[in-house]
């Protein structure tokens, strides 16, 4: 039979209730994502191919000046594919992994209503007249 505190272990809850710099590392994910997706995803709205790589570029080396401290305080940067793999492999923790799950999705939800309320009127629009959309 296993015991508790393998099954603590396995599941991770060490990670969440002994590391205080881990509410630090999710905060940095939380924000690296939502500015990701609002600055990068709302680039796509007007511009070119090379603007919007340049914005996407621009604003990852951003993040990584503005809030890589926040992400040093761990040995790996999960992203959405990197953070599975590790998981399989156990290099992560099951709570430590579901935390990173959920802040990017908050985090990609508030960058995407942002964009929302921002081009509201534009994107209906430009779903609403096709023949306005730029070629």
């Amino acid at each position: 039979m296993v015991e508790k505190t393998e099954m603590w272990k396995f599941l991770g809850v060490a990670d969440i209730t002994e590391n205080k710099n881990i509410w630090r590392m999710l905060l940095g994910e939380l924000l690296g994502t939502f500015f990701l997706i609002a600055i990068g995803v709302g680039s796509t709205t007007s511009g070119s191919v090379p603007q919007i790589a340049f914005t996407f570029g621009l604003t990852v080396a951003t993040l990584a000046q503005a809030w890589g401290h926040l992400q040093r305080l761990v040995n790996i940067k999960p992203g959405p594919v990197t953070l599975g793999a590790f998981l399989v492999v156990g290099e992560i923790s099951i709570l430590k992994a579901a935390f990173y799950i959920i802040v990017q999705l908050v985090g990609a939800i508030a960058g995407a209503a942002i964009i929302k309320v921002a081009l509201d009127g534009v994107v209906a629009a430009a779903w609403a007249y096709p023949c306005m959309i730029r070629p």
